[in-house]
C-alpha cells in the first residue's frame, strides 16, 4: 500500500529513527534556496536517485548534526510555500536532462502555519541515465550523491535493453534442539530487476571452508533434476568452496528466485572461530565471499561480501 504522506508520517520517521539509506534522503528547509548552487544541488540529488534504485527525498526534515546520529532525522523544518511552491520545485526538477518520468511531489501541510509545508518527492528508478544541472551524472552511494563512472552511465542507459539481474546474500539463525548458540544458514536470492525476460543466468561464488564447521549438500548424482545446475569443488589450497549454480527456469521481470534450498549451506561459529574472525576483521584482513553473476547478454557483475555480514559478529 502506498505511503500516506502527512505530518504524522513525517513525525513517525523522526520518532522511529528511520535512517537515511539508498532509497531515502532527508533535506532541511535550507536545501531550497533561489541560488544557482542550491538549484544545481536539487537536480543532483533527484537525478542520483533516479539513476540508482529510485526512492524518496523529503525536503523539510533536518538530520542530526551529531556524528553518532548522522543520517538520522532530528526534526521537521518548515518550508514557506509562498516562497518555494510545489511548481517552483517541479520546474527545477524538470531541468534535469532528459526529464524523469513518473516523479510525484507531495506537499505536506504542517500545523505550525497555514503556509508551512514539507515536500516529499517520490522518484522512480529510470530506464536511462539523467544529467544534473552541472552536466554531470550522479548516483546514490553511502547516503550521498556522487559522480558516476563512465561504465556506470552506460550500464544505466542500457537498462531498457539489457537484463539487470542482481544477487543478495544474507543469513538466518538456525537453532538445534537445546542449543544455546545458533548455527547459520546462507540465504541466496537472485532477482531480475530489469524489464527483460532472462532466459539463463549463472552464479559462481566462494565460501570459506571451516572444515567440520560447514555442512554443504553434496553434488547431486547424475539423473537428479538439479545435477547440471549445481556443483561444488574445493579450492586447490582447501581454504574455500567454489560453488556454481545455473538457472533451470526463465526469470521474468521483477521476479526473484530463492536458491537456498538447492545450495543448502549451513555453518557453525564456535568461540574459537569467532575469535579468529573478529581478529582478522580488526586487522583489516577479513574473509570475504566473492561472487560473479552472468545473465544472458548482461555484462558480468562481480562483488564481494565481508563474512561478518553473513553471521552475527557480536554473538
Amino acid at each position: 500500500m502506498p505511503t500516506k504522506w502527512d505530518e504524522a508520517e513525517l513525525q513517525r520517521h523522526i520518532d522511529d529513527g528511520v535512517e537515511e539509506n539508498l532509497n531515502l534522503d532527508y533535506k532541511a528547509a535550507g536545501a531550497l534556496e533561489k541560488s544557482d548552487e542550491k538549484r544545481a544541488e536539487i537536480t543532483k540529488d533527484v537525478s542520483a536517485m533516479a539513476n540508482s534504485a529510485g526512492g524518496v527525498i523529503i525536503y523539510g526534515i533536518k538530520e542530526h548534526s551529531a556524528k553518532n546520529k548522522k543520517h538520522l532525522p532530528e526534526k521537521i523544518t518548515p518550508i514557506d510555500r509562498t516562497q518555494f511552491s510545489k511548481e517552483w520545485l517541479e520546474q527545477i526538477i524538470n531541468s534535469i536532462q532528459p526529464r524523469i518520468a513518473g516523479i510525484t511531489i507531495h506537499p505536506v501541510s504542517l500545523n505550525t502555519d497555514p503556509n508551512h509545508v514539507a515536500y516529499v518527492v517520490e522518484i522512480p528508478q529510470s530506464a536511462t541515465a539523467h544529467q544534473a544541472r552541472d552536466w554531470r551524472y550522479y548516483k546514490r552511494f553511502n547516503f550521498e550523491s556522487v559522480p558516476m563512472n563512465d561504465y556506470e552511465v552506460r550500464d544505466v542507459m542500457n537498462r531498457a535493453t539489457l537484463p539487470d539481474v542482481i544477487v543478495k546474500f544474507s543469513y538466518e539463525k538456525v537453532y538445534s534442539d537445546g542449543a544455546f548458540h545458533p548455527d547459520y544458514r546462507l540465504n541466496i536470492v537472485v532477482r531480475n530487476r530489469g524489464d527483460q525476460v532472462v532466459e539463463r543466468y549463472k552464479l559462481q561464488f566462494s565460501f570459506p571452508n571451516f572444515k567440520e564447521k560447514v555442512t554443504l549438500r553434496e553434488t547431486f548424482e547424475p539423473g537428479h533434476r538439479y545435477y547440471y545446475l549445481y556443483n561444488v569443488v574445493k579450492s586447490p589450497d582447501d581454504s574455500e568452496y567454489l560453488i556454481l549454480f545455473k538457472s533451470k527456469d526463465i526469470l521474468f521481470p521483477k521476479d526473484g528466485v530463492q536458491i537456498t534450498e538447492i545450495v543448502n549451506l549451513q555453518y557453525k561459529i564456535d568461540a574459537k572461530l569467532h575469535h579468529s574472525l573478529v581478529s582478522r576483521k580488526n586487522a583489516g584482513n577479513e574473509i570475504t565471499v566473492e561472487w560473479i553473476l552472468f545473465a544472458d547478454n548482461m555484462p558480468p557483475k562481480r562483488g564481494e561480501i565481508p563474512f561478518s555480514n553473513l553471521y552475527d559478529p557480536n554473538r
